[in-house]
């Protein structure tokens, strides 16, 4: 797509105009919001600017996989545009204010509070120098005191309507101020110059206490909470709300104030004022969104239609008819089975789980789905794959991802360089390798196992098709059932170490008893798995593969299959854009960091379990997930051409640069980050004009704002011209910067590693 994208805008621009490019389009209606010059006449040139470079792109974008029906529909389409360099400007802009009010006392944001500190300290300062004056030798000049020193002090005993001088001790100020009538009224003044000097010092110091300048990451702190209260997830409060939302802050943090004026804070927070929605769409967008909607269907019909087939049914009954000569017609009736449910799935259709014994979705989906309250397990693990989720039923995938298994161990062998404990390394081996298997067995899609009832109002229906459209193109169960293969693989693990230990007659670990006791496998279960396990299992270094599709004992397979699901720390999390991850309330500052809204904790589910907790084996996992998932769709693409063009050295031989690159290529990481949560959008709604809500205004503005993630697009376009351009360190640090969850504080460390040692293998 980028190659076909590229070539598209190159002849725009050769066939003259401006502006052409996606960028010029960005930066101009992002000039327009700006300055607040939007208008009928400006909104129409840019839409149609933009359909003309969606027209150009057309037959190019054919030639890489996006097809000519998907991009006629775009034509009706707007892609909302918006400036990338004035949202960071607006927004540090803004985080500076904030910072420079609390570290500083900037006039410009607490003028209040900085001149009432002021006030206190000149006020302070005059009693002193009246106080030391009273007590020195030169209060007299010449015999007199002096017209204005006289007026400062009398002034002092002034403090509002009250002079503090007793009635008896006035003197005329027209008088002359000699030493002999002066006398009774410096002593009486002295004594009430001390007392206010004191209450003046007192004053002083609790005002200070409570303004003292806060440290630059105190700072901080406060403008992320300020941020977080002045953003919520319906988007920005209103002008009349504002003033409250700031009261509510008032004495964040040593009680400091905060005075910011409603409209000053509008045009900071979103320039323009209140006029626009600053969150805009562009053209990469709405390809990607047409792509996404009707794809699937298009392409499983060309396909099919490419092998020489008129329809799905007579490619179903000829593959099946020849399965009979090779024994093979069970197998191929469960991978139609599956197919079929996928497409029912894509046309929004639910069938329960088919009867398939040898699959861990269907023995173990009554149980997990008690447990976890949800119908989440199923969708279609092939979804992402549509042009070539036939080639399932058409060849069974019995060694579909035969490059990727290399390539996994090899990428996940560098990171395990760098673990620290041989505990984590066996996880995280554990975990690469059931995720190798996961890939390299036979594949089916895992039945819909949505069993809710069909939704009834205008917003369930919305987040159903929603879901809908943005699983049958990204690929998993929102990644989890792929993930969750990889960690009861790990939980197998440790399983059979115990049965292992039982076998030899050593002590198991109690509580390790009693947690597989709670999973439905007591003593004389273990015992019969250690058996099983030594007929039919197999192991790989250290790690033991049970291999339960073999074993003998059918019922304590699916038992023991079942209870990998069972753990109770094995749960899904329904969440959304605000909720957060155990880490983020453990303590103060992990609240503060919580307020960074990134796309990785407003994952639309999220898996807690205990191998994953640990940072070395999410980050496995989630670079294997999303990686492998668009490797193993090019490895599926290669079945497509006829067998004696096929080579699967390609993959089998990659170097882990380049299996990086190529999963990028095909992983659709960039849809899933971008837009995991917007279901509205997805499901056609969020077009300019009628769009109920904006991205800022679902995720929350300014913390949406403070993340990476704005820049993928550029970000992409800079991976494709390195790759094309040979540069491969800067398409190593383009790729990391693309990866699921990068800008994530636990998993950072981890792509720093990874970043620096292929850097170092391509140098």
């Amino acid at each position: 797509m980028f190659k076909a994208a590229k070539k598209a805008t190159q002849e725009a621009k050769a066939e003259g105009g401006a502006p052409r490019t996606l960028a010029d389009i960005r930066e101009a209606a992002g000039k327009a919001i700006i300055n607040g010059t939007i208008a009928d006449d400006a909104v129409g040139g840019l839409a149609t600017q933009s359909q003309s470079i969606l027209k150009q792109y057309g037959e190019r974008a054919k030639d890489a996989g996006i097809l000519k029906e998907e991009l006629d529909l775009t034509d009706n389409y707007l892609p909302r545009v918006y400036n990338i360099e004035t949202i960071e400007a607006n927004s540090n802009d803004f985080n500076q204010l904030i910072t420079e009010h609390f570290v500083q006392g900037s006039k410009k944001v607490a003028l209040g509070a900085k001149s009432k500190i002021d006030e206190h300290t000149a006020h302070h300062e005059n009693l002193n120098q009246l106080v030391r004056k009273l007590d020195s030798e030169d209060l007299y000049v010449n015999g007199k005191m002096p017209d204005d020193l006289f007026k400062s002090i009398d002034e002092s005993l002034l403090v509002g309507d009250k002079y503090l001088l007793p009635q008896g001790k006035w003197i005329d100020p027209k008088k002359s101020k000699t030493k002999e009538n002066m006398t009774e009224y410096v002593t009486a003044a002295r004594e009430i110059l001390y007392k206010l000097k004191e209450k003046s010092h007192d004053r002083l110091m609790a005002t200070t206490a409570d303004l003292t300048p806060m440290t630059r990451t105190e700072a901080r702190l406060a403008a992320n909470a300020l941020h977080d209260t002045l953003v919520n997830n319906d988007g920005f409060v209103t002008a009349a709300g504002m003033k409250a939302s700031l009261d509510n802050v008032a004495g964040f943090a040593k009680e400091r104030t905060l005075n910011i004026d409603s409209k000053d804070l509008i045009d900071i927070a979103l320039p323009g004022g209140s006029k626009v929605d600053f969150i805009i769409t562009d053209v990469d967008y709405v390809l990607g969104r047409h792509a996404k909607e009707v794809a699937a269907e298009i392409h499983i019909k060309e396909s099919i239609e490419d092998l020489g087939f008129e329809s799905f049914e007579a490619m179903k009954t000829k593959i099946i008819d020849e399965a009979h000569l090779t024994g093979n017609t069970s197998r191929v009736k469960k991978d139609f089975d599956d197919l079929e449910i996928k497409m029912d799935s894509i046309k929004g259709r639910s069938r329960g789980t088919h009867n398939d014994p040898s699959s861990i979705a269907a023995t173990a989906y009554k149980g997990f789905d008690a447990l976890t309250s949800t119908s989440m397990l199923g969708k279609v693990l092939f979804t992402s794959i549509p042009d070539v989720s036939f080639i399932v039923a058409n060849r069974g995938a019995s060694n579909a991802a035969i490059g990727m298994a290399k390539a996994t161990k090899m990428y996940l062998g560098t990171l395990v360089k760098h673990k620290k404990s041989q505990a984590q390394l066996e996880q995280l081996q554990a975990f690469g390798i059931g995720t190798e298997r996961m890939l390299s067995k036979r594949i089916r899609g895992f039945a819909n196992a949505d069993q809710n009832a069909m939704p009834t109002t205008k917003a369930q229906r919305i987040i159903q098709n929603g879901q809908d459209t943005f699983f049958k193109w990204v690929g998993m169960n929102e990644w989890t059932d792929f993930v969750r293969a990889g960690n009861a693989f790990a939980m197998g693990h440790e399983i059979l170490k115990s049965t292992a230990e039982l076998a030899a007659g050593k002590k198991v670990n109690p509580k390790k008893m009693a947690q597989w006791a709670s999973l439905g496998l007591d003593k004389n279960d273990l015992l019969a798995i250690a058996g099983e396990v030594k007929k039919h299992g197999t192991s790989e270094g250290t790690i033991r593969i049970a291999n339960p599709e073999k074993w003998t004992d059918r019922d304590l397979a699916r038992r023991y299959e079942l209870s990998l699901f069972l753990d109770s720390r094995n749960t899904i999390v329904e969440v959304g854009a605000s909720d957060r991850a155990n880490w983020m309330t453990a303590t103060p500052l992990n609240k503060a960091l919580s307020k960074f809204q990134t796309y990785f904790f407003a994952a639309n589910s999220r898996q807690t379990f205990t191998f994953t907790q640990r940072p070395m084996t999410q980050s496995a996992g989630a670079l294997t997930v999303a990686v492998g998932m668009g490797q193993l769709s090019m490895v599926l693409k290669e079945y497509l051409k006829p067998e004696s063009k096929q080579d699967f050295s390609k993959f089998t031989d990659q170097e882990p640069l380049e299996f990086v690159m190529s999963g990028i290529e095909r992983s659709g990481l960039i849809p899933q980050i971008t837009y995991l949560n917007k279901v509205a959008a997805l499901s056609g709604i969020n077009l300019w004009g009628s769009s109920d809500m904006s991205r800022y205004q679902e995720r929350g503005a300014m913390s949406s704002l403070l993340g990476p993630t704005y820049s993928y697009a550029e970000n992409i376009t800079q991976l494709a011209i390195a790759i094309g351009n040979g540069k491969n360190e800067e398409a190593i640090k383009r790729a990391r910067r693309s990866m699921f969850g990068q800008n994530y504080p636990l998993l950072s460390p981890l792509y720093d590693i990874a970043e620096e040692e292929l850097i170092k293998q391509v140098k």
